[in-house]
């Protein structure tokens, strides 16, 4: 290409210098012939700096244009971006002092994933079918809904369970143990509950239809607290909500008794208090109901004994604990057992045949825990699964 501009340019210098004199007399061609050579001449004089500098261009690595120079000086004066969230040096204690735990977890996260990464079987449809020509009323279409109903309510509470599971590792590992008492105390609840209607799968409609009466209690109060709600939430539909809600208060016949306080049928769904229902599922259990489920109420809620625990007694008075990983230790510890034994539950209520990886996985809870400052020396796994 360069070749062409300097042909270009020899071209016009010879029209200029020799064609100029030899045209004759006649102004106009001269004139013209000459106007041609001097484009010439000034192009193949001038091309090859022109086309270089568009080569350079092509091929530069730089920024084409000033808006990427912009926007590089723009970048300079952005604010330093944070690569990770949380406390990294309670992560690092945490990553060193449970490594067995963490090495356990990926293999006990992939046995809990088979219990709730699934779809929940229907109920039986030749069962169902069967049941079409008796009353609602019937016994056998009542133990048909309660097993059917028994059956969601106990995989949504453990798959729930597992979230729980989660937070408490993330908390735990950043060194927030009694924020992770609050979860641990969900999850406790959360196994006791699907536990319980295991058992009794009579109570789980109970437990269902309390829904109605949450949200309306719910929605009353926060179109009370906040009125302009009160166009979503408008007459006709808030009387249909409370129409439920007195459907569901009529099915549990609360008669309280007097003395304790407590219904006297044997249809209220909270005529039980959670440690009794943990006495009926599991004594062991039962044993937790202090350490974890009180202890995470403490933490959960305002009260002096939940400041209490937070504060430390040194020679100059109290000092605020900003970390807890002593807790937190015991939280994950805690956290762990509780899981197994919603697998457990989770495996023997739908047959889902996961016996020897559990039996596998209760060993390795023993091995991680057994030290001297663990929840327990271990736990019984045929017991247990048995």
């Amino acid at each position: 290409m360069i070749k062409v501009f300097w042909v270009a340019f020899l071209f016009g210098m010879l029209s200029v210098t020799g064609v100029y004199w030899s045209i004759g007399p006649g102004i106009l061609y001269r004139w013209v012939i000459t106007s041609v050579g001097a484009v010439l001449f000034i192009s193949g004089l001038g091309g090859p700096f022109w086309f270089g500098l568009k080569l350079k261009r092509l091929f530069s690595t730089e920024g084409d244009d000033w808006q990427e120079t912009k926007e590089a000086a723009d970048e300079q004066h952005l604010p330093m971006v944070p690569v990770g969230v949380g406390n990294a040096p309670a992560q690092q204690r945490f990553i060193q002092r449970h490594q067995r735990f963490l090495a356990e977890y990926p293999t006990l996260f992939e046995l809990y994933s088979k219990m709730f990464i699934r779809t929940v079987q229907p109920p039986d449809e030749s069962e169902r079918e069967a049941l079409l020509h008796l009353a609602d009323n019937d016994p056998a279409v009542l133990d048909f809904e309660d097993r059917s109903t028994a059956n969601y309510l106990i995989f949504y509470l453990g798959r729930m369970a597992a979230d729980d599971f989660g937070e408490i590792l993330e908390l735990s590992g950043n060194g927030a143990g009694f924020a992770a008492f609050i979860h641990l105390r969900s999850m406790y609840e959360r196994l006791i509950t699907a536990m319980y209607l295991a058992k009794k799968p009579s109570e789980a409609r109970l437990f269902a239809e309390s829904s109605p009466i949450y949200k309306f209690n719910y929605l009353t109060r926060l179109r009370e607290l906040i009125p302009e709600l009160k166009t979503r939430y408008d007459d006709a539909f808030m009387d249909q909500v409370r129409k439920d809600a007195e459907a569901a208060k009529a099915k549990r016949k609360q008669q309280m008794c007097s003395k304790c306080h407590q219904p006297v049928t044997n249809e209220a769904w909270t005529r039980v208090s959670l440690d009794v229902m943990a006495r009926e599922v599991d004594v062991d259990l039962e044993k937790l109901y202090g350490p974890i489920y009180i202890e995470g109420t403490c933490q959960a809620h305002a009260n002096s004994l939940g400041i209490e625990r937070r504060l430390i007694e040194t020679a100059n008075g109290y000092q605020y604990k900003d970390i807890s990983e002593e807790e937190a230790a015991l939280a994950i510890q805690f956290a762990h057992r509780l899981m197994l034994r919603m697998i457990v539950m989770q495996n023997g209520h739908f047959k889902l045949n996961h016996d020897d990886e559990i039996r596998e996985r209760y060993l390795a809870y023993n091995a991680i825990w057994s030290g001297p400052s663990s929840v327990s020396s271990g736990i019984e796994n045929q017991n247990e699964i048995d």
